[in-house]
Order: C-alpha cells, then sequence, then structure tokens
C-alpha cells in the first residue's frame, strides 16, 4: 500500500526486486511473529520433477534427524529445561535452552512431542490426585512454569505448522523419497505422529483458553491460536473463526460448549496455586477472550503473505530478473485463488460481528444492562443482580464492543466488493457503516458523563462499589476506547469501500472537525492522544479519498491495476488487457459519478475547504497542534542543530504517532489540496 504514489516504472523495478526476494527458497525457521510469517509456499512446479539443490540439502537433514533424532519431549524432561532456564549458572542454563531450541526447530520435521508436552504443563486441572494419585510433587506445575510454557507453545507453533505434511492417503507417494526402506518406514511413522499432535493441538488449544484461570497465561494462548489460523485455516481449520464468533455471541444457556468451558473455568480457578479474585464472571471472560482471539486471527489472515515461485524465464534487465506483468495473473494464479479463498471463508464471520456491534454497543454507550441479564438466567443467579455484579456486566460490555468492532477493522479489508450493483453484501456494508456512524455521534463528546441507569447504580448502592478509578473517569476512558475503535473502523471503510461509506461523511466529518475547529487549545490537549490522533488522521483519509474529490476525476492507474493484481481484485474483464480495463475503470467511475451518496460525501468535503472554513482548520492545526512551546524555542534559540535533532528523533517511526506529527501529515495533505490558500 506504501507504493501506491509510485511512478509506474519505479513500481515494476520495485516489484521486480521484490519477485528475487520472494523467490528464495522459505526458511526452515520462519518468523513467530504471527503477521509477518509467509505460511507454505505457493507450489506451482511440477510435483514429478527434479530436485533442486535446496530440496536435496533438506532430504539429507531430514535424513539424519530420522537416524540420529534429538532426546525425547515429554512432560518431565520439558518442565525440567523449562524449569533449568532460570537457574543462575550457566552450566545448568545454556543446556537447557539449547535442548528447548532444538525441539522447537526440529519438531515440524520430525516428531518429538514437544508440543504435546507443553499443552500437558499448561493444564491448569493439573494435581497430583487426578494423575496418578501419588502424591508426586513433580506432577504439579508452578505457575511461572506454565507460563514460559505458553510462551514456548505461541513462539513454536509457526515454525511447526510452517512445514507442509505429505499427503498419508493410501496411493499417494510420499514427498521425500529415502533410498533406504527402513528410513522412509520411519519417516511415514514420524509424518503420522506429527498430523496426530496438531489434531491433538486444535482440539485441546481452545480448552486450554477459555478455561485459563490467568490472563497472561490466556494472553499467549490468544497469540498462539492466531498462529496457528495462519497454517489451519481454512484448509484444516475450517471452523476456527465461526467457532470462535459462536463462543463470543452465545451464553451457556445455548451453547453446550461455553458451558464446559464455563464449568472447565471454575475447575481450574479452585485448582490454581495463584488465588485471583476474578474481574469478570467466567461467562464474560470467555466471551472477551474469544472475541480478542478472533481479532488475532483475523490480522493474522489478514496480513498473510505469499510465496511465489520464479518463473522459469531466463529474461533479465542489469542483473535483475522481470516478471511479465501482462501474465501476472496466471503467474501467480494459483497464490491468488488460495488469497480469496481465505478470505471468502473468513467473511463468513461478518453479520455475527455486525450484529454484536449493535448489541454490545447500545449496553455499553446506555449503561442499561438488563437485556444481559434477562438474557442470561446463569448470570442472575450468580450475581444476585448486586451493583458490583451490574457494574462488571457494563464493563465487559464495553470491552466487547471494542472488541467487535476491532474484529470488524479487521475482516472489511478482505470484503473485496468489487460490484456495488450486484454484491449482496452491499446493503449489509452500508447498514454496518450507518451503525458506525451512530456509535460515533454517541460518543463524540469528551468527556462522557455516565448515562443515568449507571449514576443510579452508585446513589441507591447498599455497599461500596469496588470502582476503581471513580464511575465518570472510567465512563470516560471507555467510551473514548469506543469512539477511537469507531473512527478506526471508519477509516478502514473509506480506504477499502469509500463508495459504501459515502452516505456517513456528511455526519461524521463535521462531527470530527468541529471539536479541532471550535475547541479552546487546552481543552484540545486535555483530550487523550490517541484520540486526537485518530481525529487528525480520518480528515486525512478523507481528504485522500479520490471518490470524495470533487476537481480530480477518479481513475485506476496502472500501477493500481499491477497492485489490485498482486491483492488478487479483478480490474477489468480485460485481465490485463489496458482497453478492457480502461473500459471498466470508466464504467465504475460514472457509476460513483450518479451516485447521490457520493455526490454528497464530496458537498462535505467542498464544504470544508470552502473559503473561511479551510483557513480556519489550518489555524487551528497551527495554533493548537504544530506551535512551538516556550521552552522549545528556546532551545531553537540556544542549540538549533541539538533541536534539529530531537526533531528527526521524534519523527522516526517509532515516536511518529504524536497529535503534533499527524496534525504535521493533516497539514501536508490540505497543502496538496489547497496549496495557495493553505500556505
Amino acid at each position: 500500500s506504501s507504493s501506491r504514489d509510485l511512478p509506474t516504472n519505479q513500481l515494476i523495478a520495485l516489484i521486480s526486486i521484490c519477485s528475487s526476494i520472494m523467490t528464495t527458497a522459505f526458511p526452515f525457521t520462519p518468523s513467530t511473529f504471527p503477521t509477518m510469517s509467509l505460511g507454505a509456499p505457493a507450489n506451482l512446479s511440477h510435483k514429478n520433477g527434479p530436485l533442486r539443490p535446496n530440496e536435496q540439502k533438506h532430504n539429507e537433514e531430514l535424513q539424519k534427524l530420522l537416524q540420529n533424532p534429538p532426546a525425547s519431549a515429554n512432560f518431565q524432561s520439558i518442565l525440567h529445561a523449562i524449569q533449568s532456564c532460570s537457574s543462575h549458572k550457566d552450566s545448568i542454563r545454556r543446556p537447557a535452552e539449547d535442548m528447548l531450541a532444538t525441539w522447537e526447530n526440529v519438531s515440524g520435521m520430525i516428531s518429538t512431542g514437544y508440543l504435546h508436552g507443553l499443552v500437558e504443563i499448561l493444564d491448569a486441572t493439573r494435581t497430583a490426585s487426578n494423575y496418578g494419585g501419588n502424591n508426586d510433587p513433580t506432577l504439579v506445575v508452578d505457575e511461572n512454569s506454565r507460563l514460559m510454557a505458553a510462551i514456548l507453545l505461541k513462539n513454536g507453533i509457526p515454525k511447526v505448522f510452517s512445514v507442509s505434511l505429505p499427503d498419508m492417503q493410501p496411493g499417494n507417494d510420499d514427498d521425500v523419497q529415502f533410498s533406504d526402506p527402513n528410513i522412509q518406514q520411519l519417516y511415514r511413522s514420524h509424518v503420522q505422529s506429527l498430523y496426530q499432535e496438531r489434531d491433538m493441538i486444535r482440539t485441546r488449544l481452545p480448552q486450554l483458553l477459555f478455561t485459563e484461570p490467568l490472563d497472561k497465561i490466556a494472553l499467549h494462548l490468544q497469540l498462539a491460536l492466531g498462529n496457528i489460523a495462519l497454517f489451519e485455516f481454512p484448509k484444516t481449520w475450517p471452523s476456527l473463526l465461526q467457532d470462535l464468533a459462536s463462543v463470543a455471541s452465545s451464553s451457556s444457556d445455548s451453547n453446550p460448549a461455553v458451558l464446559r468451558f464455563v464449568e472447565g473455568f471454575r475447575r481450574a480457578m479452585s485448582h490454581s496455586v495463584v488465588k485471583t479474585i476474578p474481574t469478570f464472571a467466567p461467562e464474560q471472560t470467555i466471551r472477551i477472550r474469544a472475541i480478542r482471539t478472533l481479532r488475532l486471527c483475523l490480522q493474522s489472515l489478514r496480513h498473510r503473505k505469499l510465496v511465489v515461485q520464479k518463473p522459469s524465464s531466463s529474461s533479465s534487465r542489469g542483473g535483475i530478473q522481470l516478471l511479465d506483468l501482462r501474465n501476472l495473473g496466471s503467474l501467480i494464479g494459483k497464490a491468488v485463488s488460495e488469497r480469496k479463498e481465505v478470505q471468502s471463508r473468513a467473511c463468513t464471520v461478518f453479520d455475527t460481528l455486525a450484529e454484536g456491534i449493535v448489541r454490545h454497543g447500545q449496553t455499553a454507550i446506555s449503561g442499561d444492562v438488563s437485556s444481559v441479564f434477562s438474557g442470561d438466567s446463569s448470570s442472575i443467579s450468580n450475581s444476585g443482580m448486586n451493583p458490583n455484579a451490574i457494574h462488571s456486566t457494563w464493563q465487559a460490555e464495553s470491552i466487547l464492543t471494542v472488541g467487535y468492532i476491532k474484529c470488524m477493522t479487521e475482516l472489511l479489508p478482505m470484503m473485496n466488493i468489487e460490484d456495488v450493483q450486484s454484491d449482496p453484501r452491499v446493503l449489509r456494508v452500508k447498514k454496518l457503516t450507518e451503525n458506525l456512524s451512530q456509535i460515533c455521534q454517541a460518543v463524540k463528546l469528551y468527556p462522557m458523563t455516565p448515562p443515568p441507569p449507571l449514576q443510579a447504580l452508585v446513589q441507591n448502592a447498599q455497599q461500596p462499589l469496588h470502582i476503581s478509578p471513580s464511575l465518570p473517569e472510567e465512563f470516560a476512558i471507555r467510551m473514548d476506547k469506543v469512539y477511537r475503535a469507531s473512527l478506526t473502523c471508519c477509516i478502514a471503510s473509506i480506504r477499502f469501500q469509500p463508495q459504501l461509506f459515502a452516505g456517513q461523511i456528511p455526519h461524521v466529518l463535521p462531527s470530527v472537525v468541529e471539536p479541532i475547529l471550535t475547541y479552546e487549545a487546552q481543552a484540545l490537549q486535555s483530550m487523550p492522544v490517541k484520540r486526537l490522533i485518530k481525529m487528525t488522521g480520518f480528515i486525512q483519509v478523507v481528504l485522500m479519498c479520490a471518490e470524495y474529490d470533487s476537481m480530480r476525476a477518479r481513475s485506476v492507474g496502472s500501477k493500481n491495476a499491477v497492485l489490485a493484481a498482486l491483492m488478487g481484485r479483478r480490474v477489468g474483464d480485460g485481465g490485463g488487457d489496458c482497453d478492457n480495463s480502461t473500459n471498466a475503470n470508466d464504467t465504475k467511475g460514472q457509476e460513483t459519478k450518479d451516485d447521490p451518496e457520493i455526490a454528497q460525501a464530496k458537498e462535505t468535503v467542498t464544504a470544508l475547504l470552502s473559503q473561511g472554513t479551510c483557513e480556519r482548520l489550518v489555524e487551528s492545526l497551527v495554533g493548537k497542534f504544530l506551535r512551538l512551546h516556550p521552552n522549545e524555542v528556546e532551545e531553537w534559540d540556544v542549540d538549533p542543530e541539538g533541536r534539529y535533532e530531537t526533531d528527526l528523533a521524534e519523527k522516526a517511526v517509532m515516536m511518529a504517532e504524536t497529535p503534533r506529527h499527524c496534525a504535521d501529515a493533516l497539514m501536508i495533505t490540505l497543502l496538496k489540496r489547497e496549496t495557495d490558500r493553505v500556505a
């Protein structure tokens, strides 16, 4: 996406360089970060072709591992290695670290039992009584070891699941052939064990996540599931996203799986060595974990990278092998097909997320949780409708609202609505944008005061409420999170479905601009920094959107056509033919021109840039965001070189998310649109 404004010739050179990088052999040890893992490469070559040098080397390494495998990884050996890693003695710690690293690196190729042992360590219900009854203290795992096991499981899953396993169905040849039949049989045995281990992980990991009593361990289990989604969805685990959405949206009365998780959570809490008072009821905790895990899974799928093998063509220029962009679609056809399938299956949770945004959003903003209790008999019996339980229920509803909106933010870029005239999802997406607009309007004030139901909760409480900070402050903080999440989702809608969000521009844009124009500088600076960043970012995205610009004709050049092909999106019916693509774009441009909602969006943006309003916005940005403070002016006078270095440091990637630099980016966008007036 950062290449969008590059000239065509530079973009072609960039793609050529990327192609030479993308065709490098897939590393044996991929990244453990969920959104950066490449996954298995698309195999576009013939299966029975001659072995390449890297494949031959891989087979030799595999044969050595089969003949001389590392020590077996079981519950006792892994636990001993984890506990030894905390030793201050190098002679104890380093061998344990090396052993854990060895298990992690080879467990994708041969069966070591490493992941299975980590899962056993993570079982929070493990006690001496239910594992043999011999009161062996080594069967009880301390919480620090369980936390380390969760981290190792999260990091080990990408390295194990990224290794493709051969098809073991009768009649299929092994992908790896050895001259020794005994080695071949041993290899098949290991592959069968790897299949069983992965099946076990898919079965037990959700149970571990939803029954884990400690949130810090549950966090790493959520990340582990996000890593699995990168490799197992949708081919091996097609119901993963729907299962998580079902747990997040169902109650124990209607979903037997949720009931089992609630019972398991209570049982794990009773067995836990660390006794903590849970913030939420078990069912609320399970729902929150489910929606957060769903977001991590969607995030992994959205940023999933694809590796395409280099074509056999010998054409090159200047030592750089070039791709024939005219045949780009056929070259990466399989990769594009896989991406579309993943995105299509991911979008099956759209309706559940859209309904959850409305349901939880209404409860969180109104403060009336009676609908939650009336729909959940177990919650009524467990809480007794006491004020603290009602307050925690409202907290959970606020967290769920933000979680559902963030999930939708990750899902919208995968919708890929190419024809707004015939796609049946258009009406549902428009309804979603309308609901997001209404949420933004409802929570646009800062700070917001608690609604009457929550105020009455404090006034009528017969016992002190466990609220820290105070209820008004907490309500303002949580509604600010709802506002920021909604505005971020609106930004995603504009970037990926601008025509469908156009009808909400007249409502959302003025509400975002108004505080910047009317509030005093002190009032603006009292707002949370992240809120100001989202506000200026939203205005910038609207101004940069071509569909909302009445002065710029919408066109899709060749550089955008290339990016669309890489993303698997259709640009014209010609499949790369320039004339057909241009005609398709002209037709789409005429459709947007005749769209009344697009016309209203253009009018709103034009009003923002009209005489007087644009000047006020520029003055507000300069006076309330960009203007230097007295101490900064003094620093420029005393040490200008030092101040310059400070500015460069603040503009670094990790420090650019500040109101001043976001206002700076918005100012640059205004300069591009209205150069003379802004200057």
